[in-house]
């Protein structure tokens, strides 16, 4: 008798270019041998260059598609990215509070190219209503201290103990913004322990879209079949590393990059 197919929620905005958002974490769920449920939180219009518009679904509306979803199939990871409204942070909450599902929330609020894609107060509300019953938060190191208010400069290493202090939550502080020359490092902070994982960093003619996104779903793809933190993180960096080398380029004349989900040997070159 065949084993069934794990199933993995994705709460997320849905992005038109398809980087970042819910289609990156449909592909990332995919290629992690899950078959990917999706609940939109918000419709983005926008590329790798500008974001044009970003309008929020309902609360109610959010609340339904997860409602169903968890009602009808045995979920066994949530990647949590993209809220657009305090209410929208309050109905997750509402649903997810006592799941013993491994849940991975990517604090996403402002997009690559400056964007704001949040309501005022969604981020207070997820520190206070949504991080601290969640398995892993994964800001990069502008959203932790977003989260936490902070604007002092501190270095990446103690921002990640102090949020996972405040939220009662482990959290990766993911990198981008944290290393020497030529490395990028990942903090995850936990138990009060904190741990690096760096690597060299990867030169692309312009920055990629949906990084983070890419990571915390592979994260929780890893958590959804019983990895620990660390095994989970080492093999979601190693996923993004793949995808990022072996990037999409569109256009001679535009920096038009896209991460790359095809499995290995299919990359472009």
């Amino acid at each position: 008798m065949l084993e069934h197919t794990p199933l993995a929620l994705t709460i997320a905005g849905f992005d038109t270019c398809a980087g970042a958002g819910l289609q990156a974490d449909l592909l990332t769920f995919h290629n992690h041998g899950y078959h990917p449920l999706t609940a939109a939180t918000s419709l983005v219009v926008e590329t790798p260059l500008q974001v044009r518009h970003c309008e929020a679904l309902s609360a109610e509306l959010l609340y339904q598609q997860i409602e169903l979803l968890l009602a009808t199939y045995p979920v066994a990871a949530i990647k949590i990215g993209l809220l657009a409204s305090p209410a929208q942070v309050l109905v997750v909450r509402e649903i997810l509070d006592g799941s013993n599902i491994p849940i991975v929330l990517d604090p996403v609020g402002i997009s690559t190219t400056g964007t704001s894609l949040q309501e005022h107060g969604t981020t207070a509300a997820i520190r206070k209503h949504l991080a601290p019953l969640v398995t892993l938060l994964t800001p990069n190191l502008p959203e932790a201290r977003l989260l936490l208010d902070d604007e002092d400069g501190s270095e990446p290493g103690p921002i990640a103990l102090r949020l996972a202090d405040v939220t009662g939550t482990p959290v990766l502080l993911t990198g981008g913004h944290s290393g020497g020359d030529g490395e990028i490092c990942d903090f995850l902070a936990a138990d009060g322990q904190l741990t690096s994982f760096c690597g060299a960093r990867i030169d692309t003619s312009a920055s990629l879209h949906g990084t983070g996104c890419v990571l915390s779903s592979a994260i929780a793809a890893f958590l959804g079949k019983g990895e620990t933190f660390t095994t989970a993180i080492e093999g979601a960096r190693r996923y993004l590393r793949e995808a990022m080398s072996h990037h999409h380029h569109f256009s001679p004349s535009l920096p038009l990059l896209a991460l790359n989900h095809g499995l290995a040997g299919r990359h472009d070159q």
